[in-house]
């Protein structure tokens, strides 16, 4: 599949998060997110794109770590996004709960803001938090301007 054509456009994720559930005891937790993504239905597991900072002690997490893909027009393309608390002790850390959808989705969204239901099926129904994601599509100009 040609990422190039004109049917591609860059856009950027900005990711937050409210109302986590808290896992640490004496704190709150530590949170982060995982970005992964499918290229393409026919693949079963997603590759990890990368992940946004750790915001320490807090509940409703505002990611300064954004991420930029391919988004192609009328292609089915899963992401994920996987929410941990960072223990910080170099164990491993505490999983809080995870989204899936299609970057479509995303930037069919009023305002192509979405948020979405945090969920952890190992931990039954519980309300895990709302994961908000905003789509912004990426200048695709690489003209040049002279001011005269």
């Amino acid at each position: 599949m040609d990422l190039n054509n004109s049917l591609s456009q860059r856009i950027e994720l900005f990711i937050s998060a409210r109302h986590l559930r808290d896992l640490d005891v004496f704190s709150k937790s530590d949170p982060y997110c995982k970005v992964s993504f499918k290229r393409d239905y026919t693949q079963h597991q997603y590759s990890v794109v990368g992940k946004t900072e750790t915001i320490q002690n807090n509940l409703n997490p505002n990611f300064a770590k954004s991420f930029q893909i391919d988004y192609i027009f009328e292609s089915r393309q899963d992401i994920r996004f996987d929410i941990f608390d960072d223990d910080g002790k170099g164990n491993q850390d505490d999983f809080i709960g995870y989204v899936e959808t299609t970057v479509g989705n995303l930037m069919g969204a009023r305002s192509q803001t979405s948020i979405l239901d945090i969920r952890n099926e190992k931990e039954g129904k519980k309300n895990y938090g709302k994961l908000v994601v905003r789509c912004e599509k990426l200048d695709d100009s690489n003209g040049r301007y002279m001011l005269i």
